[in-house]
């Protein structure tokens, strides 16, 4: 699971892949150059007007977690932890 932080508005995006953290943010930075909707971070970044490049953005791995029910339930609880705040 991963959190990322926007450095232009501090708006928090939650997430999880089982895959490469490196990988899932790649796809995060091209869904905001494709103008897709794949991305609700690259979907921020297009809608207001912000950059997606890594240098400004903070990136974080909040845990690690196997299975993929676990970790799709542990994100659900991060999400809501950080709308709390």
């Amino acid at each position: 699971m991963y959190k990322i932080t926007c450095e232009q508005c501090d708006n928090v995006y939650i997430g999880e892949t089982g895959r490469k953290f490196s990988i899932r943010m790649k796809e995060h930075a091209m869904s905001k150059a494709k103008r897709d909707d794949k991305s609700l971070f690259g979907k921020h970044c297009n809608d207001d007007g912000h950059s997606s490049q890594a240098a400004e953005q903070k990136f974080g791995t909040l845990r690690t977690e196997t299975f993929t029910r676990r970790r799709k339930l542990k994100e659900q609880l991060e999400i809501v932890r950080a709308k709390k705040e």
